[in-house]
């Protein structure tokens, strides 16, 4: 059985706008969890579920498997597993999941 990883990356966030696309020492918030993600020996597929162009283009540099999800109108009061959700709806097989999130840039591949 497969271990995936999903990461959800939303590009409307209120507190910190556009947190996943801005530089973080040196790169893309996001890009930390993607590179940590694919790292990993525990994890066999990557997947990203977005709702935005530009997190696509930086997601598309990297192997990963994307997953385009709608621009839902209540993205921010909605519940934050409805994106890992509409991913799973995609993924087809058996497979074990890891949820990732780009705001914890520091963790290692292990």
């Amino acid at each position: 059985m497969k271990n995936i990883a999903i990461i959800p990356l939303r590009g409307g966030s209120i507190r910190v706008p556009r947190k996943n696309v801005r530089q973080f020492c040196g790169k893309p918030l996001m890009c930390w969890t993607i590179e940590a993600a694919l790292e990993s020996t525990l994890i066999n597929e990557v997947y990203v579920t977005t709702d935005d162009d530009e997190i696509e283009e930086f997601a598309r540099l990297y192997p990963v498997k994307i997953i385009r999800r709608p621009d839902w109108p209540d993205a921010d009061q909605a519940a934050a597993n409805r994106p890992i959700l509409h991913a799973l709806e995609q993924i087809h097989g058996e497979f074990r999941m890891v949820t990732l999130f780009a705001t914890s840039p520091q963790r290692k591949p292990g």
